[in-house]
């Protein structure tokens, strides 16, 4: 509406200033017209007499004032006095002149007051008249401003009937064109998830009532597909999340759309600063050789369009070690690098070198020692009753040591592929008593103390086992004690958890050996170990136990005052509570 009053008031301005020359056009028009009519009836008149007294009988029917001349420029009749007897003045004589000589004249002016003239030249029994129509500026100017007043009303009439009748047609057909408008909004700013149906209204146009319906119908659809497109999206992401391999996605400008939080984890990058932005971070990025390494595979891919792989490790003092692979996507849109971690298996193979070189090393030490006996009992045939028994024990213990190494190493091999049917409900305070008692057959020297939170203590474990891990920690705390040994077992049920601790009064370990006590083969005085015949199995044996029961053990030194091993079981494994 505004609009369209603006538009209305700059018409008027520009229709105003040519209203005058509009006007006045029509005048002499009106005037011309009107002397043309005279001057038909005139002619049929007999004498000049006539005429003026036919002009006197309808003065009033004539609209202008008309003046009659003859051929001596003579008045004949003037509508503007009531005598004939009044003068012509300058600029009725130019035109009047004008008319006898061109036949028509047109020109403004007067004695007293301004007029207009309109002169036209007829013939009357062939002797030339001219009849001149006049009006006084002052009544045109008055038609001008009832003119431009008419004007204004019937424009104003019009602008306000075209609003009231653009208003009623925009109710019944802008308005559900503008309800569509806005109920298709949402799919325009990808906002699907609000969109929302066309109302129907009574009075709504047939068209537009077809158009809502089917656009409702259509948004029905986009929903459904978005709402299908969407769960399909959240389970393949799921579906990408649970995976242990990292995996993004790149398009082919290289800007990175999806990467899951182990492949962000991986590249030690948070996912919000990745995704949207280049794939390529800043050169102080502390894992940049990572990045160039997925970015040149990624890029080879997409030249070549085949999968590349590529291989990788990070890290200084805990090495990651990483297979990465680049899959091209269809139609060159991009890539999927996809990062395995193999650190696992390649600590397990470091792990199987190391042992198998530590069994071997274990097992040629006795190996040695007994064939250099051997052989200087064979080479020696006639040797001292005292000799022969010195080297017989030394034969037997080594053998000893053989047969203890050959029976860790199946114990832990057993343990690996323990089955969920050993694990049972049993109490730790009679195990532990037995341990007990078992050291002491052994070792009745030493003092063993048992401290329980409570007289009965259940927990699902495999007691055997469990036994197998006490007697490990126990006998090792009488080795590595100064007799007589002094050793207490605490035992306490907290909060669905069952404590165990072992504590003895011995040499201690060095803090600098704690973080390797469980590794395998792993000695912290080799000589003493090896005099006591050991082969550094027995700890990692109790880890490994307590692993396989869901728990963690850790240990607590200080030197010359003793050792503390503790280990946490859950008291109902998980396992057992889903049975």
């Amino acid at each position: 509406m505004i609009l369209r009053i603006f538009l209305f008031s700059i018409f008027m301005t520009l229709l105003f200033p040519f209203s005058n020359t509009i006007l006045g056009t029509m005048v002499r028009y009106g005037m011309s017209k009107s002397a043309r009519s005279l001057i038909v009836e005139l002619q049929q008149k007999s004498l000049p007499e006539a005429m003026s007294r036919y002009l006197t009988d309808h003065d009033l029917s004539i609209f202008f004032y008309v003046t009659l001349f003859d051929d001596q420029m003579q008045i004949i009749y003037d509508g503007r006095k009531t005598t004939t007897s009044f003068p012509i003045d300058s600029q009725e004589e130019f035109t009047i002149a004008q008319a006898f000589k061109t036949g028509k004249a047109y020109q403004a002016g007067g004695p007293s007051q301004s007029w207009v003239y309109v002169a036209k030249r007829f013939y009357f029994e062939d002797a030339p008249y001219v009849i001149m129509t006049s009006l006084t500026t002052s009544q045109v100017a008055s038609w001008i401003s009832t003119f431009r007043t008419v004007l204004l009303i019937v424009f104003a009439s019009f602008i306000f009937l075209y609003s009231i009748i653009l208003w009623w047609g925009g109710s019944r057909l802008l308005r559900p064109l503008l309800d569509i408008s806005r109920a298709i909004r949402p799919y325009a700013m990808s906002k699907t998830e609000i969109l929302s149906p066309i109302p129907i209204q009574r009075g709504m146009v047939q068209e537009c009532k077809h158009l809502a319906v089917t656009i409702n119908s259509l948004l029905e659809k986009v929903k459904d597909s978005t709402r299908l497109f969407m769960e399909e999206r959240n389970e393949k992401e799921a579906i990408l999340e649970s995976l242990v391999e990292g995996v993004i996605t790149v398009d082919a400008a290289g800007v990175v759309r999806f990467v899951n939080h182990t492949a962000a984890h991986m590249l030690g990058a948070p996912r919000r600063q990745m995704i949207g932005k280049s794939f390529m971070p800043g050169e102080t990025h502390p894992r940049i050789d990572l990045f160039k390494s997925c970015h040149a595979i990624s890029r080879l891919a997409a030249e070549q369009g085949n999968v590349v792989t590529d291989s990788i490790s990070i890290g200084d003092a805990q090495k990651v070690y990483l297979d990465l692979i680049a899959v091209p996507k269809p139609l060159r849109s991009g890539t999927i690098i996809i990062l395995q971690d193999r650190s696992s298996q390649q600590k397990v193979f470091e792990m199987g070198k190391d042992f198998i070189a530590n069994a071997s090393h274990e097992l040629r030490t006795p190996i040695t020692i007994i064939k250099g006996f051997a052989e200087t009992l064979q080479d020696l045939p006639s040797i001292s009753s005292s000799m022969l028994s010195e080297i017989t024990e030394k034969i037997v213990r080594n053998c000893h040591r053989m047969d203890t190494l050959v029976k860790n190493l199946l114990t832990l091999s057993d343990i690996e592929y323990l089955p969920d049917s050993r694990f049972q409900s049993c109490d730790i305070v009679p195990l532990a008593d037995n341990c007990r008692h078992l050291l002491l057959t052994l070792s009745p020297n030493i003092r063993l103390d048992i401290e329980k939170s409570h007289d009965q203590i259940m927990v699902d474990a495999d007691p055997d086992l469990l036994e197998l891990a006490l007697m490990n920690l126990l006998e090792n705390g009488v080795k590595y004690s100064t007799a007589p040994a002094h050793l207490t077992i605490y035992l306490k049920e907290q909060a669905e958890e069952i404590l165990i601790a072992i504590q003895d009064r011995g040499i201690g370990i060095p803090q600098a050996d704690l973080p390797h006590v469980f590794e395998r083969f792993y000695t912290v005085n080799k000589a003493h170990s090896r005099r006591l015949g050991g082969a550094g199995l027995g700890l990692s044996i109790v880890k490994t136990i307590i692993e396989k029961h869901d728990g963690t053990v850790s240990v607590a030194s200080v030197l010359g005052q003793g050792t503390t091993f503790t280990f946490l079981i859950p008291q109902h494994r998980r396992a057992a509570v889903t049975n």
